[in-house]
């Protein structure tokens, strides 16, 4: 990205919640862990949305 655009920073956040309730659906998730899932949304997902803002401000800053 740097050759076209310049200087760039990501942020990746991963290993999300994509439904509110897995219990909903029939799709085997005996790959997922519904509990640990939503755990992590609630721990980390919100230091990336912080991170996102702070990068946000930083973008808009210069």
């Amino acid at each position: 990205m740097n050759r076209f655009v310049g200087q760039t920073e990501v942020l990746i956040s991963g290993d999300t919640l994509q439904l509110k309730d897995y219990s909903k659906t029939d799709w085997p998730w005996s790959m997922f862990d519904p509990e640990a899932k939503q755990k992590r949304h609630d721990t980390v997902f919100p230091e990336a949305c912080q991170k996102a803002f702070e990068m946000g401000k930083t973008l808009v800053s210069r």
